[in-house]
């Protein structure tokens, strides 16, 4: 049976690898984790965390290393999350876990909920009866916006 649970970077980074992956296994019984991959903006209470009690994400960053080629010609770019630049790749540290006999790995992916990308490219939002920008939210008709999505998921399948 696949058990698993959602997790981000900054807890991985915080707490440590051993520590969150043997909990999951050991403690909890999980067989996978999921890793936010792509997020929006929040607050998010870390009562264990060693570093800070809670913690505010960039908005509409990836948590992972894209392939640049793969993007190439793209309108709509991601942003590499500044923890991710600054600490290290978690998804390809969990990735090489995993081929070592740890669990195995998902990725949860917010994809079309971005106000970073939107407030960069009012183009390609969503709009409202009246015609107003919703900045928060990409929209799938939107060639630029699908274009994104796709190469989103794309890299994150093939890395």
């Amino acid at each position: 049976m696949h058990r698993s649970m959602w997790t981000y970077a900054w807890d991985l980074l915080d707490l440590g690898y051993d520590s969150v992956l043997g909990e999951l296994r050991g403690r909890a019984g999980l067989t996978s984790i999921s890793l936010a991959s792509s997020y929006h903006a929040g607050r998010f209470l870390q009562p264990r965390s060693p570093k800070r009690k809670a913690y505010f994400p960039e908005d509409g960053t990836i948590y992972f290393r894209p392939t640049a080629s793969r993007w190439e010609g793209l309108a709509i770019q991601p942003k590499v999350a500044d923890l991710i630049a600054d600490g290290g790749d978690v998804l390809g540290e969990l990735v090489r876990r995993r081929d070592a006999g740890g669990l195995s790995v998902c990725c949860w992916t917010v994809c079309l909920h971005n106000t970073r990308l939107g407030m960069l490219h009012p183009g390609a939002v969503t709009r409202n009866a009246f015609g107003d920008p919703n900045y928060y939210n990409l929209c799938p008709s939107n060639p630029d916006a699908r274009a994104y999505v796709a190469r989103l998921v794309a890299d994150l399948t093939h890395s």
